[in-house]
């Protein structure tokens, strides 16, 4: 029983979380964030992904394990939901200058800038 337990709360889980996970960085990208600076942030991320589970570990094992994730599930849909509003809070990022005149060609630069 306790093990389809688990698998019930991490499937619901997952799919309750799966629209914030894909969409936040799509939506950040639309607003004007460079892929660069989202893919900095993963790697900002990454010591905190290894070292956390060590930081819980005497919380999530024994007979109450499944306790702490439950509790931290409407902790994450919180944060998720906040998340949310304040990605579509966000000002749409708005065209350079050059692309809303409809001058889709690049600047000549091969003669220094100088027109023909």
């Amino acid at each position: 029983k306790p093990v389809l337990m688990l698998v019930g709360l991490l499937i619901t889980s997952k799919v309750a979380f799966a629209a914030a996970d894909a969409a936040g960085p799509l939506k950040l990208q639309q607003r004007g964030v460079p892929k660069e600076t989202l893919a900095l942030l993963g790697v900002a991320t990454t010591p905190i992904s290894l070292l956390l589970p060590a930081a819980i570990a005497r919380h999530t094992r024994g007979a109450r394990a499944l306790e702490s994730f439950m509790a931290a599930v409407p902790l994450r849909l919180l944060l998720s939901a906040g998340a949310s509003v304040l990605l579509l809070s966000l000002p749409a990022h708005a065209p350079p200058p050059i692309m809303a005149a409809g001058n889709t060609a690049a600047p000549n630069t091969a003669n220094g800038g100088a027109s023909d």
